[in-house]
């Protein structure tokens, strides 16, 4: 598939129609804008296109700030050469059509052809012969119909464990599921403790006594599962809240297999610190010793962002353009500490405990779904890819247009590490003006951008509550992000561009000249494209120099 930008030499010497293929019961229907036409793939493969499409104003738009791409829709009108209204009484399942999209440029191969959507036909109207048929074709691009982790990963006595008279799982955690385990949760520094048997940790991931033998104390017969599949970590220690001074740490990991042939984590007790039925077992995870699941793409723990979210990409159902998945590690200074012990889907997970978190955003390709790292080190001139410059290349539509101050913050608290035991955050960051920063608390830092919106709006405050963070750099990390993206509003300015430039797409580092607007070469974003009759109209999202320039 052709990537979502055209070639140069496309755009600047020919002319593009919009191509619809619409897939009803056994029949193909092949329409375009404009004339008919016959293309030709790469193979000698023919496609023939009989015209008849309306214009198509096709929109590509990408939200920066969205960690969910919105479903993606066109309505057409089209006539059809046949009875569709005799298929349908006959049985063709309408509700199963499907139709692509996709942008062609005079000359090309069927090959380069630019896929802008894909999907159902929604919403189909249709009557007699020669009457138009009306649909919407619609994509959702977030339908994930996997789950992590299994369904199946949960103490069942007499199915996943064995259940005798003296031998058996902890009555109490029948039902329980087995953590999915990412990173290497547990880890806080700064946390202190008054306890004996802990020192800037706190518990993490809740443990399994799948296998007690209360007829022998025998500690082999004491069976403690820290996570569901196999593990990096090469110690761990285990808290018993019950009885701390139960409280070990051991280095002997091992891998069993349960009743239903899964794959499992344990660790025996050491000497004298067996436990009891009903004890409050947790693990606590140093990722100096490794951790849950292994990396699949080098070597080591996966924890990485950058690598999560591949992760949980791959092992989703949706359709991802796995081509832009490289481009996420860069987002690998930013450290995942977490467990899942709840089926949910991959997406579900990922867009609603990581993504807010990051400087992404989420859209739809050709080839599917991506996610696309941005601002992780603000922008420079070197990052722009075209100048759009009034008068020369682009005519500005109306005025500039601030967005709404109620998206500004400028103090920012984070609370991170979560104490599996209580429910509640073990640490917290607070990102905030020079006014207000509290020296005597080491949990404070000042900074210039806040210290500028303050001055300007006054203290807005915005509270982030994580559970998949623990490490103290990253939960910086991500409140100099906040701070980047929220101190400030930004400016939004349409303009009209000639169509040779369809080779920029959403989400292109662009700079702006526009005397009138006293603008030179000022870095923004593209946010959308807009497709006209002979023009293209784009927006163009402009930031606050001082917080997003490096």
């Amino acid at each position: 598939m052709a990537d979502l930008r055209p070639s140069l030499s496309a755009t600047q010497n020919g002319t593009y129609q919009w191509l619809l293929v619409l897939n009803i019961g056994s029949r193909t229907i092949q329409v375009n804008t404009g004339d008919p036409v016959t293309i030709t793939g790469k193979d000698g493969e023919v496609y023939e296109f009989k015209g008849g499409l309306g214009p198509a104003n096709y929109e590509r738009t990408l939200d920066l700030w969205a960690s969910t791409p919105s479903p993606r829709s066109q309505s057409f009108q089209v006539f059809l050469d046949f009875d569709i209204a005799l298929q349908i009484a006959r049985g063709t399942p309408l509700f199963a059509a499907s139709g692509e999209l996709s942008q062609w440029y005079d000359g090309t191969p069927w090959e380069e052809r630019r896929v802008v959507l894909r999907g159902t036909l929604e919403e189909p109207s249709y009557g007699p012969l020669n009457e138009p048929f009306a649909f919407s074709l619609t994509e959702n691009p977030i339908e994930d119909r996997a789950v992590i982790p299994e369904p199946s990963w949960t103490v069942q006595e007499g199915v996943t464990f064995t259940e005798g008279a003296t031998v058996g799982p902890d009555p109490g955690i029948i039902g329980a599921q087995y953590p999915l385990v990412i990173g290497a949760p547990g880890q806080a520094p700064g946390v202190g403790t008054t306890s004996t048997f802990r020192s800037n940790d706190v518990p993490a991931t809740p443990v399994l006594l799948v296998r007690r033998d209360t007829s022998s104390s025998t500690l082999t017969n004491f069976r403690l599962l820290i996570a569901g599949g196999e593990v990096t970590t090469t110690d761990i220690k285990i808290v018993n809240l019950t009885n701390e001074s139960k409280t070990f740490s051991t280095s002997i990991i091992a891998t069993d297999t349960d009743g239903l042939g899964q794959s499992y984590s344990y660790v025996n007790p050491t000497l004298g610190k067996d436990p009891a039925e009903g004890d409050q077992l947790y693990a606590i995870w140093d990722p100096d010793d490794g951790g849950g699941v292994r990396n699949w793409w080098g070597t080591g723990t996966l924890r990485g962002a950058g690598d999560v979210i591949r992760w949980a990409l791959q092992q989703s159902t949706l359709r991802v353009d796995h081509s832009r998945l490289g481009e996420l590690t860069i987002l690998n200074s930013f450290k995942v500490d977490a467990f899942i012990n709840a089926p949910i889907s991959p997406w579900s997970w990922v867009s609603s405990n990581l993504l807010p978190l990051l400087p992404v955003s989420v859209a739809t390709g050709p080839d599917g779904l991506y996610v696309t790292p941005w601002l992780v080190a603000g922008l420079s001139n070197e990052d722009a890819v075209e100048v759009i410059e009034e008068g020369r290349n682009a005519i500005r539509q109306g005025n500039v247009v601030y967005t709404s101050s109620d998206s500004v913050f400028n103090e920012i608290t984070i609370r991170f590490a979560p104490n599996a035991s209580t429910g509640s955050p073990a640490l917290r960051r607070v990102i905030t003006s020079q006014g207000n920063h509290d020296a005597s608390d080491p949990n404070s830092s000042p900074n210039l951008w806040c210290t500028r919106s303050q001055g300007i709006f006054g203290t807005k405050r915005l509270d982030i509550e994580t559970k998949v963070v623990y490490d103290t750099a990253t939960a910086e990390s991500i409140l100099q992000y906040m701070a980047r993206r929220h101190s400030h509003p930004r400016r939004e300015v349409i303009y009209s561009v000639p169509r040779k430039m369809d080779w920029l797409r959403p989400g292109d580092v662009v700079k702006v000249t526009d005397a009138d607007l006293h603008l030179s070469e000022v870095i923004g974003y593209l946010g959308s494209i807009a497709y006209g009759d002979d023009s293209l109209t784009v927006q163009v999202i402009i930031f606050e120099p001082l917080v997003f320039s490096r």
